[in-house]
């Protein structure tokens, strides 16, 4: 990679982390190259908290009107509501789908 003079060069990194990863860790990153005369900002360092309490998920459902409905033109019409909570301290990602019937 080359980096023009007075230009930034930025690089996105995503990682996992693993479910024994400890309380903190450190990412290092270091540059060189060319005849650079100041090494002296050639590194950097950050340091990242772990969360350890992983996400909770739970799903209730309920239905409107509840219990069993005859099937026929004068039936009234049942609701399906999910509802889904995360009462864990970390974001889970999710998506829906349509549901059969």
């Amino acid at each position: 990679m080359h980096s023009r003079p007075g230009r930034l060069s930025g690089y996105h990194l995503t990682v996992n982390v693993a479910a024994n990863a400890p309380a903190s860790v450190t990412n290092t990153a270091n540059v060189s190259g060319g005849t650079e005369s100041n090494t002296g900002n050639n590194s950097a360092n950050d340091a990242t908290t772990i969360n350890s309490n992983p996400p909770s998920i739970s799903l209730v459902k309920s239905v409107s009107p509840n219990g069993f409905q005859q099937p026929g033109p004068m039936s009234p019409t049942q609701s399906f509501t999910p509802t889904v909570r995360n009462g864990g301290e970390q974001l889970y990602p999710c998506r829906s789908e349509p549901g059969q019937h």
